[in-house]
């Protein structure tokens, strides 16, 4: 009876030992991913980028610098090299190149697209504004001047 169990242990162990051989050489294998794989999967990652501080920096750019202020704050925001997350070597040099050019790209555009949002807005809300109060100052001025035209 030991010399059964003796032996069913051993092939379970040797058939083991073979089966997760051929498992870890199949994972190492499926870690070597291409660079197109890598721009696609940094681009999805940029997806999760947070954009709203650009837009009010292109929004108080704007206010600050007028049209000066939104094209210079879209111009920074392209500009600036955003930093990647971490991605691990053993995917193959190609994947993380992939990976961190999808992932810039991504993410510059998606901040200059938002300084140009952020100051687009700002425009709008100035023109309404100035806008309002050179009618409201018109009217007003307009008022005052017929008003003394009129007491001759």
């Amino acid at each position: 009876m030991k010399k059964i169990s003796v032996l069913l242990l051993l092939f379970i162990f040797i058939s083991n030992i073979f089966l997760y051989a051929q498992d870890t050489q199949e994972t190492q294998e499926k870690k070597i991913l291409t660079y197109e794989e890598g721009l696609q999967d940094g681009k999805t990652a940029a997806s999760t980028e947070n954009s709203f501080l650009w837009s009010l920096i292109g929004c108080g750019a704007t206010c600050f610098f007028s049209g000066l202020g939104c094209l210079g704050s879209t111009l920074l925001g392209y500009l600036i090299e955003p930093k990647s997350p971490y991605v691990s070597y053993d995917k193959g040099q190609d994947y993380v190149r992939g990976f961190q050019n999808g992932y810039s790209s991504e993410v510059k555009k998606k901040r200059a697209t938002s300084a140009f949002v952020g100051g687009c807005i700002s425009t709008v809300a100035q023109t309404l504004i100035y806008g309002t109060l050179y009618v409201i100052y018109g009217a007003a001025l307009i008022t005052f001047l017929s008003s003394l035209f009129s007491m001759q």
